[in-house]
């Protein structure tokens, strides 16, 4: 049993809380843009000079 005063309409948009979501995406993606390169670095590491086998222990 809720606690639930008024009748549930159903799934409705909320255009406040999708903003937010998306300010918060463009500031992650903000903060790993001077990342990026040791990321990219790392990979080409990992890539590059990783083991022959890709499934040994």
């Amino acid at each position: 049993m809720t606690d639930q005063v008024s009748k549930m309409e159903g799934m409705t948009p909320n255009s406040q809380m999708g903003l937010f979501g998306y300010l918060i995406a463009a500031g992650v993606g903000f903060l790993l843009i001077p990342i990026s390169p040791f990321l990219l670095a790392l990979w080409l590491l990992t890539d590059l000079g990783g083991s022959q086998n890709e499934y040994a222990a």
